[in-house]
């Protein structure tokens, strides 16, 4: 899968579907961007390590250390 070049340490007002990053020792993918209530806010659907979906709002600024990409795709 091709992907565009960006800093590990992205905002997430910049993530993108399918990217990972670790919450309190858990892996988030981000799934999709949803309409968030406030301007400075990013509402995210995810998925837990377990398999668990769940909506995360964020601040636009706050900021997510992205895991690698593995793997030959």
């Amino acid at each position: 899968m091709w992907r565009t070049p960006r800093s590990d340490l992205t905002r997430a007002d910049q993530l993108l579907p399918g990217d990972e990053w670790l919450e309190n020792r858990t892996r988030i993918t981000m799934i999709e961007r949803r309409p968030a209530p406030l301007s400075n806010q990013v509402r995210l659907r995810v998925r837990r390590d377990d398999g668990v979906e769940q909506t995360l709002d964020l601040f636009a600024t706050d900021k997510r250390l992205l895991l690698r990409v593995s793997g030959g795709q």
